[in-house]
């Protein structure tokens, strides 16, 4: 039992740094393209294997890019 705890621990700890690591790109203002740059790599490590990606909608609101 002591090993799950430990394993739920590290991975809350992972999750927390992951969160700020992002959380500080935004507030210092960084480009849109680093923060999310950052925040698809931070969910791929989490994930265990899946690919991630954003899509981000134009201005007039009827394509994707």
């Amino acid at each position: 039992m002591k090993a799950d705890a430990l394993l739920a621990s590290r991975s809350a700890e992972a999750l927390l740094a992951g969160q700020n690591r992002v959380l500080r790109l935004v507030a210092s203002g960084q480009p849109l393209s680093q923060v999310l740059d950052e925040l698809i790599l931070f969910m791929e490590a989490q994930s265990g294997g899946a690919l991630c990606s954003v899509l981000l909608l134009e201005e007039e609101g009827k394509r994707l890019r």
